[in-house]
């Protein structure tokens, strides 16, 4: 895993919530680097590093400003550094970590992992030497971006399924299934940037030869495989996989009627706008899920449904109270909190608060 000496300073996003709204990052002039930023950036939480020597571990530290593209891409492209990322809420990549020494670190593992996936609509992996540690990352790379959260589940899913142990310094998930922060919001567990020049980075075949270290070699290698996946396939297992973590967390704190609420309404969010005319039913179910099963209060809140609400997909596409966004929140976390005015909630053992009957439709 590759994240900062003190990982417990990061686990929370500390960013304004001005910092959540809708912008276009910069671009890398370079096209390789408009080509890699496409599918391998996140502007929240990044971290970098001096680049160690070849025996040394690198000394990460999480940045705390907002990383542009351009820059991400000049840091990837600085021999005397290393970068790494983290996720938003949807992606267009995973990844399997197997370090060197570990239990997976070879060949039939890799196989493995690889027969594991296929059955999910993962139908091809891009095989990557990490660093000079020689450890394998295993690139999932996808055509369109999904939700991480779901991605997450259904990767760690089919490798307990496939008998594999996931645990550090062996196999490693990335985006990982995070944790709910009781009263932030968490993030995911930053990993290296792949294919960093003179890191020790290198694209290797499907034997895990060496290939060579060209990136645009292993972008288009990319480009195929995305193009190979059964994202239907991928996507109606991640629901599944998301229910099945969801149902694993939750069972002994909540009836089975509220985990079956609180699961539908963490796929709602996680499907985010589908068409127009929906903002009041997304903001109302968001913020009902940020009091109930988070404990938010009100500023807290709104910086949770802020952050959730400007990163869910269709939100560009479809939600026409984008210049009002915050304020239509605010709104709503003020009417919930003071008028309990959340859909109706099957009894629990935790609830922060006691709904009213629901005025919400589905």
């Amino acid at each position: 895993m590759y994240l900062p000496k003190k990982p417990e300073n990061n686990r929370f996003s500390s960013r304004p919530a001005s910092d959540n709204k809708k912008h276009k990052p910069h671009s890398p002039a370079d096209p390789v680097g408009k080509r890699y930023v496409q599918c391998f950036y996140h502007p929240h939480g990044a971290i970098v590093a001096s680049a160690p020597c070849k025996e040394e571990k690198p000394a990460w530290r999480t940045i705390s400003y907002y990383l542009q593209a351009s820059t991400l891409w000049n840091y990837h492209q600085d021999s005397s550094k290393l970068v790494g990322i983290r996720f938003g809420n949807t992606t267009k990549f995973g990844v399997i970590d197997l370090d060197n020494g570990g239990d997976y670190h070879n060949p039939e593992s890799v196989k493995k992992i690889r027969y594991a996936l296929e059955a999910i609509g993962i139908t091809d992996i891009v095989p990557i030497q990490s660093s000079h540690s020689g450890g394998y990352h295993l690139i999932i790379p996808l055509e369109t971006q999904i939700p991480t959260f779901s991605l997450a589940c259904a990767l760690e899913i089919t490798l307990r399924k496939a008998g594999l142990s996931i645990r550090q310094g062996h196999l490693e998930v990335f985006p990982n299934a995070k944790p709910y922060g009781s009263n932030t919001v968490t993030n995911y567990n930053a990993i290296r940037c792949p294919m960093q020049p003179h890191s020790g980075a290198l694209l290797l075949d499907d034997d895990l030869e060496p290939i060579g270290d060209s990136v645009e070699v292993f972008l288009d290698h990319c480009d195929r495989a995305a193009s190979r996946q059964d994202l239907t396939k991928l996507k109606r297992f991640a629901r599944k996989a998301r229910k099945t973590i969801t149902k694993e967390r939750y069972s002994k704190s909540f009836s089975k009627d509220a985990l079956s609420w609180r699961t539908d309404w963490e796929e709602i969010i996680a499907t985010g706008w589908t068409g127009k005319g929906q903002t009041n039913t997304y903001l109302q179910i968001l913020v009902g899920y940020g009091i109930v099963f988070l404990g938010l209060e009100y500023e807290e809140l709104v910086k949770y449904a802020l952050e959730v609400a400007t990163n869910a997909p269709g939100y560009t596409e479809y939600c026409g109270h984008q210049h009002e966004i915050e304020a239509r929140i605010r709104q709503w976390a003020r009417n919930s909190i003071n008028n309990n005015g959340i859909p109706n909630m099957p009894a629990t053992q935790n609830a922060p608060v006691k709904p009213l009957q629901p005025h919400l439709r589905r």
